[in-house]
């Protein structure tokens, strides 16, 4: 197993991982060095103040938070790490943390910060009030019914 995968293992402290004996792990081991650039805080659920979600999906959801200290504002994703293991999807997880990390594109929400807790995996992402792209673009995108005209 590489080094890398050792020490994200480490930090995600997930019991019963089966991609470290091979089972899912092979996406990950394609990496060959890495460094993380969003780093791994001690902070608790407490720390923040959760606001509407802004979304749910089959083993995680996304919530407004606020930092009690700083008072920023993020789209917290709160993964179950029961879950996440016994539904085997610990390789995902990990590849998820990894891609978002080391992205750096205006069109893509950016990676703040990681944390645990006994239950739970947390990413502080990007907070975009707008709500969804899909939603902007129809929105604002001319329909049929009233087509853009373009007059030569």
């Amino acid at each position: 197993m590489l080094e890398m995968e050792r020490d994200f293992d480490s930090k995600l402290k997930i019991q019963g991982d089966s991609s470290s004996n091979g089972g899912g792990g092979g996406i990950v081991q394609k990496l060959k060095s890495f460094a993380f650039r969003a780093p791994q805080e001690n902070y608790s659920i407490q720390d923040f103040e959760l606001g509407k979600i802004y979304g749910v999906g089959s083993y995680s959801k996304v919530v407004r938070a606020k930092k009690k200290d700083t008072r920023t504002v993020y789209a917290l994703k709160i993964m179950d790490k029961k879950f996440i293991t016994k539904e085997n999807k610990t390789a995902y997880v990990k590849l998820e943390r990894i891609v978002l990390d080391q992205l750096d594109h205006p069109g893509i929400v950016q990676l703040y910060f990681t944390f645990q807790d006994t239950f739970s995996l947390y990413m502080a992402l990007e907070s975009c009030e707008g709500g969804e792209l899909f939603d902007q673009i129809t929105r604002h995108a001319p329909t049929v019914s009233s087509p853009r005209r373009t007059h030569v």
